[in-house]
């Protein structure tokens, strides 16, 4: 995991101004903690093939072939276990297991001011000074943003598997921005009228420096490496989360794509589809059973507000869980598998 991919999947749309006009991005559709968001991962996204830029464009995702699905959850920062690392934050999203982006935004701009997640030598919080820009508010067809962010983190060699008693790393993330483009976004779940189509282009340089005696900080052989992509993202007037997003590496070759999905935590194709993950009942009274094809490794239970109620290890296929002490209402169940990988379901406790 690194600052980019949440960059990437955070470029975002706002503010539906009518038909045959374009989406305009404002603050106010900044997502909401407790927002959880479920998209289809694209089979073969270089076989999807579209136009660039225009007005009154035409993007068709209706028959795209997707392969499974993948959720985006937006919390109370406080909620999650390294808020307090970012007190400035007022909103956080995960990133995969165990891991966030921090956003601190207002009327006039969005920025991710950190994240916490494991780039291989373990979980640890890492601010980005300076942030890197999400929005400069109002966002529109003809908009342009040009961020530069770094991060820094020092630790022992040990913790890098370099044989240096201290090493420091920086990662300075580059990104332009431009919409290009406005039209109508088709999914399965729904007409998007004044989508925006948004071209990034991330530029990321990673160098590294081992702290010796009487010289201090030396740059470590093998290093700056540098990596640069390029994402499409379509932004409707729902959030400010993109609802469709392809990206491309240096050589143009497609390194993913997704689409969202609406929603489809009561889907049976949804479930199967994404480990035959299971609660029954639903909606649930004292006791429920949990059970998947793969084995799960704990899961948390949130509430609609983004705050982190219960947390349980399993370390089976199956569980029956207790929810005695939830109080009545909806709740998010994010389950972390053995593997690595995520699901998540809506219930109703009763």
């Amino acid at each position: 995991m690194n600052a980019k991919s949440i960059c990437l999947s955070l470029f975002a749309v706002l503010f539906f101004n009518g038909a045959n006009s374009q989406v305009v991005l404002t603050s106010t559709q900044m997502p909401q903690p407790g927002t959880v968001l479920y998209f289809s991962t694209m089979a073969q996204p270089d076989s999807f093939q579209f136009q660039h830029s225009g007005n009154g464009l035409v993007w068709d995702f209706s028959q795209v072939p997707y392969s499974g699905y993948d959720s985006v959850v937006y919390l109370e920062p406080s909620a999650t276990q390294y808020g307090s690392n970012f007190p400035a934050a007022n909103l956080s999203v995960s990133m995969g297991t165990d891991g966030y982006g921090y956003i601190f935004f207002n009327d006039n701009y969005s920025h991710l001011i950190g994240i916490a997640g494991d780039a291989g030598y373990g979980v640890m919080p890492v601010p980005l000074n300076p942030p890197l820009v999400l929005f400069n508010f109002p966002y529109t067809f003809g908009s342009t943003i040009n961020s530069t962010a770094k991060a820094v983190i020092k630790g022992t060699g040990a913790q890098f598997g370099m044989p240096f008693d201290s090493v420091k790393l920086v990662s300075t993330i580059n990104t332009q921005r431009s919409v290009d483009g406005w039209g109508t976004l088709i999914l399965r779940c729904g007409t998007y009228e004044g989508t925006l189509l948004e071209k990034t282009i991330t530029n990321r340089i990673d160098s590294a420096f081992a702290k010796v005696v009487f010289l201090g900080w030396i740059p470590i052989p093998g290093f700056p490496m540098s990596e640069v992509d390029t994402a499409y993202n379509w932004f409707t007037g729902e959030s400010t989360h993109p609802y469709a997003s392809i990206s491309y590496d240096v050589n143009g070759i497609s390194t993913g794509g997704s689409f969202y999905a609406g929603d489809i935590t009561s889907s049976k194709s949804y479930l199967s589809s994404i480990s035959e993950l299971k609660l029954n009942p639903n909606p649930v009274k004292d006791y429920g059973l949990l059970s998947a094809i793969h084995l799960i490794k704990d899961i948390n239970i949130y509430d609609l507000q983004g705050r982190l109620v219960m947390h349980k290890e399993i370390h089976s296929a199956s569980a029956t869980v207790n929810f005695e002490r939830l109080k009545p209402g909806i709740y998010l169940l994010k389950v972390m598998f053995s593997d690595g990988s995520i699901s998540n379901l809506k219930f109703t406790k009763n």
